[in-house]
């Protein structure tokens, strides 16, 4: 049996996608991969496993009309691709992403046994593109072998809102990829002019988009409050706008580009504390399922947070760091300041929340499901 993985984002760019492939092939699979497109490292890694991957290009545009053209146009070539592969053998369709699954189209997905990757909840269901997406959702996710979500609340969304049998499978959106000591003294000198800067500083780091969704403000603020001869705020993603606004509000903060993974790991891993933040104006935000989460457990790094569902059940009750009030300076600089006076505490159990969940099993479990249902 084939199992085709496809999505419609770049490969190095997804961190549940990578996770999925290097699961499967630590189980004996070798998926094919449909991806919009791959850098150079995972090229290679693809090519040592002997994978066979199929770049469709795809790029997000700000007119959302050559948007919706251009993905038609993409899960036209992809549904013509997945024909010529799959042939007349059996194949699995293990698809990520509502955007992959509206391109695909619902009566494509139904000719082959599916596994739906969930990741995003939609914003808004009422617009056009919502109104789309949930009914593409209600025609593929009732005849999907398995769903799948990254977090628990997630699933019991999905299974309410589409009458589901069955509650989606949670596979949280932990990373398969973790940069090891040696690898991250070998990426020294090239972020050596970084560390120059950074010196014996304490890290407080914030990884990821750089949005109003995920507004940094008042952590900012907070930060700026401390002893810059011994913390420094660090923004690491694509730059934005914002960047020189936090820069106004801390001219001691440093921010690092995009940086694509695993790479990115090596900031993850000199980091004192992480920040997670989302502003709670959707389902989604409200119930984030953030792999950094996971990245900064990794690596022991204690974790603050904004007071949302998808942060308190995981951050404060695995005691893997603090929740605070986002809209509170103060409240953020003592949270800041707890997560100081007890930071073995919280270091130790960001590790023990990392180890908490076994991806790899989930995924063979997904399979194995899989598998049973399509023997019937």
């Amino acid at each position: 049996m084939k199992i085709i993985i496809i999505h419609r984002r770049n490969f190095q760019e997804r961190p549940p996608v990578i996770s999925v492939y290097s699961h499967l092939i630590k189980l004996g699979h070798n998926p094919i991969l449909i991806t919009a497109g791959i850098n150079d490292n995972y090229r290679e890694l693809l090519r040592n496993n002997k994978t066979q991957y199929h770049v469709v290009p795809f790029s997000i545009k700000s007119n959302q009309i050559r948007n919706i053209v251009n993905g038609f146009l993409w899960g036209r070539k992809v549904r013509r691709l997945i024909k010529e592969l799959a042939g007349d053998k059996q194949v699995l369709l293990w698809i990520e992403g509502n955007y992959t699954f509206d391109n695909l189209t619902a009566s494509f997905i139904n000719k082959y046994p599916h596994i739906l990757q969930h990741q995003e909840l939609f914003r808004n269901p009422m617009s056009n593109k919502g109104r789309y997406t949930m009914h593409t959702l209600k025609r593929v996710m009732p005849s999907a072998l398995v769903n799948i979500a990254p977090e628990y609340n997630r699933s019991c969304i999905y299974q309410a809102l589409f009458s589901l049998k069955e509650k989606p499978v949670v596979l949280p959106n932990k990373p398969s990829f973790l940069l090891s000591e040696e690898e991250i003294n070998n990426l020294m000198p090239k972020y050596a002019d970084f560390m120059r800067l950074i010196g014996d500083r304490k890290i407080i780091l914030y990884q990821g988009i750089l949005s109003k969704e995920r507004n940094l403000e008042n952590f900012i603020r907070a930060t700026s409050e401390l002893d810059n001869t011994k913390y420094v705020t660090v923004l690491l993603g694509k730059k934005t706008p914002l960047v020189d606004e936090y820069k106004a509000l801390n001219v001691n903060l440093i921010h690092i580009d995009y940086i694509p993974a695993p790479d990115y790991l090596f900031f993850t891993s000199k980091a004192y504390i992480g920040i997670v933040t989302y502003l709670p104006d959707s389902l989604n935000s409200m119930y984030c399922a953030p792999n950094k989460l996971f990245e900064y457990g990794a690596y022991g790094v204690p974790m603050l947070g904004n007071n949302i569902a998808g942060l308190k059940y995981t951050i404060e009750f695995n005691g893997c760091g603090v929740v605070c009030d986002e809209n509170s300076v103060e409240d953020i600089r003592k949270s800041i300041e707890r997560i100081i006076c007890n930071y073995s505490d919280f270091s130790s159990r960001a590790k023990l929340y990392y180890q908490s969940t076994n991806n790899l099993e989930i995924v063979k479990q997904i399979i194995e499901i899989s598998e049973n249902k399509m023997k019937k």
